[in-house]
């Protein structure tokens, strides 16, 4: 951490000190930053992160997390957005079950969004994924349900047949009584 900030000649110095980026007096103590390691949570499984990635190495900007999400971070990740949550290419294609590969080659074709992962959304569970818009209202399917009553099954089974709008929420027959949605 020290030597990727103030040594010009590591290997990696124009991405951390080269930046400007710099450890906070109290850390350049070897002491001091282990004393804050051990009291954050450091396992030696898990790797210092700094959470502003054009911040300095400082108790308020890091974290330990694990390799893994540590590669989510690095700046040459193709970062995309899908119903308004971002998050790394490859992370969507892990979290969709989609292949990488196939994943990446629609992106490169200049897939955005939606359009991105297809009928993916179909079949995923995923919440974000499965918001319905019903008069200005946004609800996952999993909370039209608690709100109305429908089942969760019967909903997406609506949204795959690409029903819409105030037909997505037909009316239901609650304990022998028909009830009005929305």
């Amino acid at each position: 951490m020290i030597a990727r900030c103030s040594n010009p000649n590591y290997t990696h110095y124009s991405y951390y000190g080269g930046k400007g980026i710099n450890v906070c007096e109290e850390w350049k103590s070897s002491d001091n930053f282990i004393k804050w390691a051990n009291n954050n949570g450091y396992d030696k499984a898990l790797t210092l992160d700094r959470i502003d990635g054009n911040g300095n190495y400082e108790p308020s900007n890091c974290r330990w997390i694990t390799r893994k999400e540590q590669s989510h971070n690095i700046k040459n990740n193709q970062n995309v957005t899908i119903n308004g949550v971002t998050k790394p290419l490859a992370q969507w294609a892990e979290e969709l079950r989609i292949n990488r590969n196939t994943l990446y080659k629609r992106f490169y074709k200049g897939l955005r969004g939606q359009d991105l992962i297809g009928d993916i959304d179909k079949k995923c569970s995923c919440h974000y994924l499965n918001v319905i818009t019903i008069n200005g209202i946004n609800h996952t399917i999993k909370e039209w349900s608690k709100i109305t009553g429908i089942n969760e099954n019967t909903l997406q089974s609506r949204k795959n047949r690409g029903i819409t709008g105030e037909d997505f929420l037909k009316e239901v027959i609650v304990g022998g009584y028909r009830r009005k949605i929305v």
